[in-house]
C-alpha cells in the first residue's frame, strides 16, 4: 500500500509542476500552442484521480469529502445542461468547468495521502526555484511591456504596467496572481522552516538564509500591491498563530525582521526605481481611495455595479459556464472584464442567481471550514504552520480569482490539499499537556508536588 501512495504522491507532484511551469511553456517554450497548453496539467490530475482508483486509495471521508461530491456533481449536471444552448467555443467551456471543478477533488487526495516527508521535498524544490525566480522577475520588472521576456517569443501576453514606470512581474505565470501566490506560497514555506523544528531540515540554515534574502528582493520587484499585501497578511497571521507558545513567537520574529529588514535595505539601496513604484502604487490606488481600504471598497463597488448593470438581465440559467471567465475576454469572445474581487458576480453572471448563489455558499463555507480547523490545530497542539498557509490562499478562495484564472484555480486548491495535509499531520501528534494534568492511567500520581509511580487500586 505505501509503493501504491508514493506513486500517487509522485503523480500530485506531476501536478505541482504543471501548475508551476505552464506559463513558462506556453510564453517561451511552445508558444505556438499556447492555446491548448491551457490544459497541461489536466491528464495529471486526471491520472491522479484513475491511479487512486484503481489503487483502491480512499480518501478520508470527513464532511469536507461529500460536500466536494456533492457540489462537483450538482454544479456538473447543471452546467452540462446549461451548455447545450451556449454559444461559446468548446475550448471556452472546458476551460472554465476545469477551473470550478477539476481540482477540487484533488486537494482532498493531497490532504489524504501527502505526508510530512513528501511536503519537505515539495518545499526544498520550491525554495531552490527562488534564485531563478528573483533574476527572472527583476529583469520583467525593468524591461516593457513588449519585450519577449514579458510578451513571450511570439508577443501573446502582455502584463500591466507598475506606476507607469517598471512592469508588474508575472514570474513563471501568464498572470500577476499566479506570481502573487508563488511569492505568498515561498513565505508561507520560510516561516515554517524558521519557525517549527520538526521542518527545520528543509534546507540548511545557510540555504535558509539566502532564500529569505532572495524572497524579500522578490517582493520588493514584483511591483503588485496583492502581494506585498498578501504577504503581510501571512506575516501578520503568522504573529496571532504562534502567541499560544512564547518560544515560537521568538522564532516567528527573526524570519519576520528578516524578511521586512532586506526588504527595506532593498527598496532604498539597491533598487531606487522600484521604491518609488511602491510609494506611488500605494498612494495613488487605481480606486482613488485608501490603498488600505481598496481591496474592500472595490469588491463592494463591484458587487453593486453588479446589481445595477446585470442583476436583472441575467436569466435564470446564467449566460453559461465561462461567459465572463479572463480567457473569454482575453480572445474578444465577451465584453465583460471583472476585477479579481468580482468573482461573486461572476458566479451569478455564468449559472444564474440560484446556483451562482450556490457557489458563493460553497467557497464562504470552505473559507471558515479551514479556518476553524487552522485555529483548532494550531491552539490545541500549539502549531501555526497550517495558519501560515491557509493565508496564502485565504482570500483568493473567499471571494478572489478562483474559477476565472485557471492558474489561481489549480494554485489554490492544490495550496488547500497542502493545508489538510499539515492539519492531518498535525492532529496525529499527541496534545502538549501541562505537567499537572497529567491523566492517572499514565502511571504517574502527584504526590508533594513531585511524580510518583501509581500505586495499584
Amino acid at each position: 500500500m505505501e509503493e501504491k501512495r508514493q506513486r500517487l504522491v509522485w503523480i500530485i507532484f506531476g501536478v505541482f509542476l504543471a501548475i508551476i511551469f505552464e506559463g513558462v511553456l506556453r510564453k517561451w517554450i511552445f508558444p505556438e500552442h499556447q492555446k491548448y497548453l491551457f490544459f497541461i496539467r489536466d491528464p495529471f490530475v486526471i491520472f491522479a484521480y484513475g491511479y487512486a482508483i484503481y489503487a483502491n486509495l480512499a480518501p478520508k471521508q470527513g464532511i469536507l469529502f461529500y460536500l466536494v461530491i456533492f457540489f462537483t456533481l450538482t454544479i456538473s449536471v447543471f452546467s452540462f445542461f446549461q451548455t447545450l444552448s451556449s454559444h461559446l467555443p468548446w475550448w471556452i467551456i472546458a476551460y472554465s468547468w476545469r477551473t470550478h471543478f477539476l481540482m477540487l477533488p484533488l486537494a482532498i487526495l493531497i490532504g489524504s495521502f501527502v505526508t510530512p516527508h513528501d511536503l519537505k521535498r515539495l518545499f526544498r524544490f520550491t525554495l531552490r526555484l527562488t534564485p531563478i525566480y528573483f533574476a527572472l522577475v527583476y529583469f520583467q520588472s525593468i524591461n516593457l511591456q513588449d519585450h519577449w521576456i514579458n510578451a513571450g517569443t511570439l508577443g501573446r501576453f502582455r502584463p500591466a504596467d507598475a506606476a507607469q514606470i517598471l512592469t508588474r512581474t508575472e514570474g513563471f505565470f501568464t498572470s500577476s496572481v499566479g506570481n502573487a501566490i508563488f511569492v505568498g506560497f515561498l513565505v508561507a514555506i520560510l516561516l515554517t522552516v524558521w519557525v517549527k523544528d520538526d521542518w527545520a531540515d528543509v534546507v540548511g540554515n545557510k540555504e535558509l538564509y539566502a532564500y529569505t534574502v532572495f524572497t524579500s528582493a522578490i517582493l520588493v520587484v514584483s511591483g503588485q500591491r496583492v502581494t506585498y499585501l498578501l504577504a503581510s497578511l501571512i506575516l501578520t497571521a503568522g504573529f496571532f498563530a504562534t502567541l499560544s507558545s512564547r518560544r515560537m513567537i521568538i522564532r516567528y520574529l527573526k524570519p519576520t525582521l528578516a524578511i521586512i529588514g532586506c526588504g527595506m535595505f532593498f527598496l532604498f539601496f539597491v533598487f531606487p526605481q522600484h521604491r518609488f513604484v511602491i510609494f506611488e502604487r500605494f498612494s495613488t490606488p487605481s480606486s482613488g481611495g485608501i490603498e488600505g481600504m481598496e481591496f474592500a471598497e472595490r469588491t463592494i463597488n463591484d458587487l453593486t455595479d453588479f446589481y445595477k448593470e446585470f442583476a436583472l438581465r441575467i436569466p435564470l440559467m446564467g449566460l453559461g459556464i465561462g461567459y465572463s471567465s479572463n480567457a473569454a475576454y482575453r480572445y474578444n469572445i465577451t465584453v465583460i472584464d471583472l476585477n479579481s474581487e468580482a468573482e461573486w458576480g461572476r458566479h451569478i453572471i455564468e449559472l444564474g442567481p440560484y446556483f451562482g448563489f450556490l457557489v458563493i455558499l460553497f467557497r464562504t463555507f470552505i473559507f471558515l471550514y479551514l479556518l476553524f480547523l487552522c485555529l483548532n490545530i494550531g491552539f490545541k497542539h500549539k502549531t501555526p504552520v497550517p495558519m501560515f498557509f491557509f493565508a496564502a490562499l485565504g482570500q483568493f478562495l473567499l471571494f478572489g480569482q478562483l474559477t476565472g484564472n485557471g492558474i489561481a484555480s489549480g494554485f489554490i486548491w492544490f495550496l488547500a490539499g497542502i493545508v489538510l495535509a499539515l492539519i492531518h499531520h498535525a492532529s496525529e501528534k499527541p496534545v502538549e499537556q501541562n505537567i499537572l494534568s497529567i491523566p492517572q492511567n499514565h502511571g504517574f500520581e502527584i504526590v508533594n508536588s513531585s511524580l510518583q509511580p501509581q500505586k495499584n487500586q
